[in-house]
């Protein structure tokens, strides 16, 4: 079996399922520790343009969006992340 590592990481289906439910569980480490310590550290986000690298699912982005930024560019290596940040900014 072959170890993934980098960006492939998440192009494992299985991986991705694995991760994809942690992260929709309400305590997870991106809600309860990651997105605090990075909204502190933007502030404001009206009218800003955000580059998000590593965007993963892009979660974050639609709430940038939702708090009035004027752009939200995410970048992620994982097809199966890219995939979900489109399904997520669509609806």
């Amino acid at each position: 079996m072959k170890i993934s590592t980098g960006a492939e990481f998440y192009d494992n289906d299985e991986t991705f399922l694995a991760y994809t439910k942690r992260r929709q569980q309400k305590e997870n480490a991106n809600d309860t520790i990651e997105k605090p310590a990075i909204l502190q550290l933007l502030g404001d986000v009206t009218d800003a343009d955000v580059l998000d690298l590593g965007c993963g699912n892009a979660g974050f982005g639609v709430e940038l969006l939702e708090q009035g930024c004027f752009s939200y560019t995410g970048v992620d290596g994982s097809i199966n992340m890219i995939n979900a940040a489109q399904q997520q900014v669509l609806n």
